[in-house]
This record gives C-alpha cells, structure tokens and sequence, in this order.
C-alpha cells in the first residue's frame, strides 16, 4: 500500500499528514522557537571599555544549525512515503524540497503556496490534492 504523504510546513512546526488508503495519519513535529535573546548569551558589550562585539554571527550560525535539526527531524519522518506534497507559507517548503530533491528514493509531487490552516483544513486539502492528482 502505497503511503501518500502531505506536509504543511512553516518555522514553528511541521505537520504531516500520511494517507494509507481510508486511513489518515497526523504527526506533529515541534520547529524553531525564534527567540532574540537567548539565556546564558551574555551582554552585546564586553568589560574592555567601550569595545562592543557583535553577535549576530553566532545568532545566525545557531538558527542554520536549528534549521537543519528540524528539517532532519521532518526528512526523518519521510522515510516510508512514496508520494510527496508540500505546502505551507513559509521559505521553509523550499528547503524541505532541496533535501528531498537530495534523496533520490523519495518521490516529491510538488510545493504549493498556502496561507495558514486548522488541521482539519490540511487533511482535507491533502485528501483532496490526491483525489484530483490520480498519482
């Protein structure tokens, strides 16, 4: 039985939406929490006078080490679906998408644009999506 697969992603979470023929599967996977500060950071000064670093890089290189965590965690959950649609309104569709364009096993059917959605909304849209896709 061939497990047909939807996921709606953004920066908060991912939810994938597996359909094994009548039966539909929801799992949620927690995302990035995109705080400013974060505890034990330390001051933006340094105790050298009027010396001031600049932590941006490290904020920057710690959310790309969080965003490949998540998306790891999401590919993880993948593993078994042989058809794939992603859709969501973030940036985060299209680097999902590029991870698995890397993995020549699975099979990605497309990525779509979507606003914001209740649960019951994404199961419908991807129970829709494959009734009208006849993949």
């Amino acid at each position: 039985m061939k497990n047909k697969v939807g996921v709606w992603i953004d920066m908060s979470k991912a939810i994938i939406i597996t359909l094994k023929g009548a039966e539909k599967e929801v799992q949620v996977i927690e995302g990035i929490d995109n705080r400013e500060r974060i505890p034990g950071e330390g001051k933006s000064y340094t105790r050298f006078g009027s010396q001031f670093s600049n932590q941006e890089k490290q904020k920057e290189g710690r959310m790309n080490q969080q965003v490949k965590d998540y998306l790891k965690k999401v590919m993880k959950a993948l593993t078994h679906s042989e058809s794939i649609i992603i859709f969501g309104p973030s940036k985060m569709k299209q680097e999902l998408a590029k991870l698995i364009m890397k993995n020549k096993d699975q099979k990605l059917r497309g990525v779509v644009a979507a606003d914001s959605m209740t649960e019951n909304q994404m199961v419908a849209w991807v129970v829709n999506h494959y009734k009208t896709d006849n993949h």
